[in-house]
């Protein structure tokens, strides 16, 4: 596995690689970066992404979540931090674990197995678009719809959606301005096309943003209720969708 770390003390960085090798010798330490500028640059002109990325939270010249508002990076991380301020603004964001500081090989050791069981679990499932997550292709997902009014096209972005609906025979992308368009594609297809960590299929008939989850609840018969917004909209996470949903969104 090739792993990238992007941390701004030696000593962790170090500490980081060691136990990665401990955990698995044939593990590759690729790239180590200190600060956010260098991470962006980097990102931007490798021409292989890695398998797995441990990310400090706080930089020498700032967050690192500041990496992915520059760069699209469809790569698991791990977030490594001595606050745990950040942990849900992690989770929205390609986090498969938050660790705190200070740690010790069980705990990166616990990092890999939560790796391995999110992408077995996830590909068992026969969710294709995780299947693609977790494959060092790096085809990037797409980041923008081309919609037709009348005569006139006009593009939506991706990070703008709430959520795909399937009603009445189309598709319809519900946008966070509460605003709607139809798009060309089936839910099958947008499974394969848009990023699975951002977005996952709940049911036959929704594709949801984790932006948009506003509240879960437990529901009748091992189920789960979701309310999403715009519009306070109630839904269902079908049952054998439920054990995916829960690690997607590291429950």
């Amino acid at each position: 596995m090739e792993i990238a770390i992007i941390e701004d003390e030696k000593y962790t960085a170090e500490l980081i690689e060691r136990f990665c090798l401990q955990y698995d010798s044939d593990n590759q330490i690729v790239k180590t970066v200190a600060n956010v500028e260098d991470s962006i640059k980097w990102f931007s002109a490798v021409n292989k992404l890695p398998d797995l990325v441990f990310m400090d939270v706080q930089l020498t010249d700032g967050l690192s979540f500041e990496i992915f508002e520059k760069i699209n990076i469809e790569v698991p991380v791990i977030f490594i931090t001595a606050y745990d301020d950040y942990a849900i603004r992690a989770f929205k964001l390609n986090s498969i674990d938050y660790i705190l500081k200070p740690f010790d090989f069980d705990d990166i050791k616990k990092a890999f197995e939560k790796y391995h069981k999110l992408k077995e679990s996830l590909i068992a499932n026969s969710n294709p678009s995780f299947e693609k997550l977790f494959t060092t292709g790096n085809k990037p997902y797409k980041s923008r719809f081309l919609i037709k009014t009348g005569e006139h096209y006009k593009f939506i972005t991706t990070s703008t959606i709430a959520y795909f609906l399937f009603e009445d025979g189309v598709v319809i992308a519900k946008m966070f301005d509460k605003s709607q368009q139809i798009v060309n594609e089936s839910l099958d297809e947008l499974e394969l096309l848009i990023d699975p960590l951002k977005f996952y299929r709940i049911n036959r008939k929704l594709i949801v943003s984790i932006d948009a989850i506003s509240n879960i609840q437990s529901y009748f018969n091992r189920r789960l209720s979701i309310r999403l917004i715009p519009g306070n909209l109630l839904e269902l996470v079908s049952r054998e969708r439920v054990l995916g949903f829960k690690i997607w969104m590291n429950l």
